[in-house]
């Protein structure tokens, strides 16, 4: 009777480029957040400039974190950010946290697809 072998390579040259590519996203996340960040304080209202001395980005395992508020003593970050009404009855809304997350949203996703890819 023949002798029935069983063969199993295992290639690490996948395991290679995997790591290369999740160090190559991290750097790609903390270009972002900064680049967010600059956005978001260009874009906030400056009447003390406490507000836009707030705004930090950071980069943890679940993406980034855009914060506004941080420190200050009444709610303005989140008035600005989603709008309050006025004592004369108008509703004033600056947002700057958004419209920085999505002005870079599509080239970070863009950006951390290509380097996902083999």
């Amino acid at each position: 009777m023949a002798d029935v072998g069983i063969s199993l390579d295992i290639n690490t040259d996948d395991l290679d480029r995997l790591v290369e590519n999740l160090t190559n996203i991290d750097a790609i996340l903390d270009q972002y957040a900064a680049l967010m960040e600059r956005r978001a304080k260009a874009l906030a209202p400056t009447e003390t400039g406490a507000l836009r001395a707030s705004i930090t980005a950071s980069v943890s395992d679940h993406g980034i974190t855009l914060s506004a508020g941080a420190g200050l003593p009444d709610p303005r970050a989140a008035m600005q950010e989603y709008g309050f009404h006025h004592i004369g009855g108008a509703f004033i809304q600056h947002p700057y946290l958004r419209p920085a997350f999505e002005e870079y949203r599509q080239r970070l996703i863009d950006e951390l697809t290509a380097a996902m890819s083999p």
